[in-house]
């Protein structure tokens, strides 16, 4: 039954050594219906009675493609039921999307649309992980757009195998193993004809500049892209205890959590806990976590960063929350006011004064 058992056997031995999928998990995947999704979905299918655990399949249809996207999705719709698997359809306007949300590019509005609408699907259908159908071939495309980009360590490692509930469990398998995985059991798919526009950044890089840098400089290029994120990912101390703070919307972090360490060190616990609030680092530089180091060592001040990331300082610590202070979302508090007085308010990060 099994024709391509070294397909199979890679992902389940990349599964295990990074312990990404355990007995009973609920495992929602993103599938588009293209051959990276369609391989993961039937690798899944392959584990799941000796890894015993739920899956289910979730597609968005965004509308980038008029006609295509339709295709898409009718495709998703009979692939599902082919298999007996649960599939959730999302239909959003990403267009739109884009133009409320101008700071954004198409592509980056695309994927915050996803992976909100992902996260909505797995709360509802109680998912304990998403699986993402990201391969060797995405991960040598990422390193080498962060390092054009003029990335910090955080975009040398490239993604992770695994990072909150995201997983990714072909993030060894080669474009060219998945193909001839497909084909080799006859397995259909479909194209997104997105994937040969130039006009994309990551597109340039997969058809102009990688087929360049092999035949010029290194065949290996794309491996040692590989082995470069993951032996950053090694060297990175991840998932480390951060002294951070949450209230309602509103995250601190202690001024004294940075006294004795080295300017390094001090980035990487900016950069932790920005992502802690953010939940990425996408749009923010050197720059800007110079920017609240600075306030930090001044101890007063704020500043605003990309993504509506509000930052200051109070009562020794640094606080941040995404977007304007609305008193809706501010946590049940109460204080008797001084008059005449300073009256602190660490929940919103303002003092009144009469």
């Amino acid at each position: 039954m099994n024709k391509h058992p070294s397909f199979i056997h890679q992902v389940k031995g990349f599964i295990r050594e990074h312990s990404l999928i355990c007995a009973h998990d609920r495992i929602l995947v993103a599938f588009s219906g293209g051959p990276d999704s369609t391989a993961l979905t039937e690798a899944l299918l392959t584990l799941k009675p000796e890894i015993d655990f739920q899956m289910a399949l979730f597609h968005l249809n965004h509308g980038l493609r008029g006609e295509e996207s339709v295709r898409d999705e009718l495709f998703c719709q009979s692939w599902a039921q082919w298999q007996g698997i649960d599939l959730f359809i999302e239909h959003c306007d990403v267009c739109r999307y884009h133009q409320d949300h101008h700071a954004l590019s198409l592509e980056e509005a695309a994927r915050e649309v996803r992976y909100q609408m992902l996260q909505r699907v797995a709360e509802r259908w109680k998912a304990t992980k998403i699986a993402l159908g990201h391969q060797a071939d995405d991960q040598t495309e990422t390193v080498l757009m962060n390092i054009i980009r003029g990335c910090g360590i955080d975009g040398l490692r490239g993604m992770a195998p695994e990072k909150e509930m995201y997983i990714r469990p072909l993030l060894t398998c080669r474009r060219e193993d998945i193909m001839d995985f497909l084909r080799q059991r006859g397995i259909p798919f479909v194209d997104d004809s997105t994937n040969q526009d130039t006009r994309f950044l990551r597109n340039r890089i997969r058809h102009r500049l990688l087929p360049l840098l092999r035949d010029e400089y290194n065949p290996g290029i794309d491996d040692s892209l590989i082995r470069l994120a993951f032996n950053i990912q090694e060297t990175l101390v991840l998932g480390h205890s951060l002294p951070v703070k949450q209230l309602g919307e509103f995250f601190s972090l202690p001024l004294a959590s940075l006294a004795g360490l080295s300017i390094g060190e001090k980035d990487r616990l900016i950069r932790d806990y920005v992502q802690t609030v953010k939940g990425d680092l996408r749009h923010i530089s050197r720059e800007h976590i110079r920017s609240i180091l600075y306030l930090a060592g001044k101890g007063k001040g704020e500043t605003i960063l990309p993504g509506e990331l509000k930052i200051w300082i109070h009562d020794q610590s640094l606080y941040a929350r995404i977007g304007d202070i609305l008193f809706a979302t501010v946590p049940q508090w109460s204080y008797p006011l001084q008059f005449p007085g300073r009256n602190d308010i660490p929940e919103i990060g303002l003092c009144i004064e009469f």
